[in-house]
């Protein structure tokens, strides 16, 4: 069957979408390719690692005939984007391969069974009851709560993203068991769901993924339901389908410190830069950085061994303080991930001691998003 693309360049951003989530060297072949299916509404393209599964249709692509077969998705991509510069690129789907061709350039991929190609199966429209959340706000709830998700832990319910429904609210927490990350924007829930789940880190970051790729969605409503299984998102005409992490999620409430008597307010885009120059002498495996915090000044140190040919370093900023005198260490990169989403131009830091975590947030009466990082020897 012949099928003839028009506008090579939206086929080009339909894969990018899609052929991410697939994975190359599978134990499963076919995992390593994109099912395409051809019908009188388009061209559907679904791709899975058989924990997240993505599926988009390019619509300028019409067949009476159903036809389905499997590419190579990475190969298939590289492919389509090397000939968007041509006006059209012809498939040519046989039973055992597919041949691409533009202007004088014809390349064919082999293909595998449709067949064999496993489809993760999703609630029916009558079995859904839809929950809604503005595009913006939900990448911007990701954003400000991903980087704290732990990767490839024991403890596997913190390697994803937990989300919670609080009346018209929704609230994302990540852990790795050194840092929270905690995150609230309004959403409208559908009653018949869960209070809570857990979302792998491969569809939180498969979603953040595809939200950036579109201008001007802020205002407009993504819908998604879940149940106790899967959660399933639908970002314009991405249908976005996931397996739920099974487990209790920490109770994060009891992370949060309850009494903070010192706090420190500095300049965030100063402190920043400060922790960058820190950065180039912080020890490699544990990045560490003392901070020595007095009324009107905080001094950041970095105690590498000169002898071991590691280097050393210090420098100090002006700051705000009320408290005790005190000494802390902290992962550098810790600070740095997290100061990097605070909205504000000054950060608040609230310490309770030396050995108790310390409180990041906005210097907004309400901060919508907090976090929570360790300290550590330094």
């Amino acid at each position: 069957m012949i099928i003839i693309i028009n506008k090579p360049e939206e086929l080009v951003r339909v894969l990018k979408n899609v052929v991410g989530v697939s994975e190359v060297n599978q134990t499963m072949p076919v995992l390593s390719n994109v099912l395409i299916e051809a019908d009188i509404n388009g061209l559907h393209f679904t791709g899975t690692d058989l924990e997240v599964q993505i599926k988009n249709t390019y619509p300028l692509a019409r067949t009476e005939d159903g036809v389905k077969t499997t590419l190579p998705a990475k190969k298939l991509l590289d492919i389509v984007q090397a000939l968007s510069n041509h006006k059209e690129i012809t498939f040519d789907i046989e039973d055992q391969k597919t041949t691409i061709s533009a202007g004088k350039s014809e390349l064919v991929l082999p293909s595998l069974p449709a067949n064999d190609f496993p489809v993760m199966q999703t609630q029916t429209t009558e079995d859904k009851a839809i929950s809604k959340i503005k595009a913006g706000e939900l990448l911007t709830s990701l954003s400000e709560t991903s980087f704290c998700m732990a990767y490839q832990d024991a403890r596997h319910f913190l390697n994803g993203l937990f989300f919670e429904k609080k009346n018209n609210e929704t609230v994302f927490v990540s852990t790795d068991g050194h840092r929270l990350a905690l995150s609230k924007c309004p959403g409208e829930h559908a009653e018949a769901n869960p209070n809570n789940c857990i979302i792998p880190r491969k569809c939180v970051m498969e979603l953040k993924r595809i939200l950036a790729t579109f201008k001007d969605i802020s205002q407009k409503l993504i819908e998604f339901s879940y149940d106790n299984k899967q959660i399933h998102f639908n970002v314009e005409g991405h249908d976005i389908t996931s397996k739920l992490i099974e487990g209790s999620f920490p109770d994060y409430n009891k992370v949060f410190p309850e009494e903070l008597p010192n706090k420190l307010l500095v300049e965030k885009n100063e402190f920043k830069q400060h922790l960058s120059v820190m950065s180039q002498v912080a020890n490699e495996k544990y990045k560490g950085v003392k901070l020595t915090i007095t009324a009107n000044e905080l001094l950041l140190t970095s105690t590498k061994n000169i002898e071991q040919n590691q280097g050393k370093g210090k420098t100090s900023i002006a700051c705000e303080y009320t408290g005790e005198n005190l000494e802390i260490g902290f992962n550098l990169s810790y600070l740095l991930e997290t100061i990097d989403v605070i909205s504000t131009d000054n950060v608040l830091i609230q310490i309770k001691n030396s050995e108790g975590g310390c409180l990041i947030s906005s210097t907004d009466e309400t901060p919508k998003n907090k976090y929570v990082i360790m300290p550590m020897r330094v």
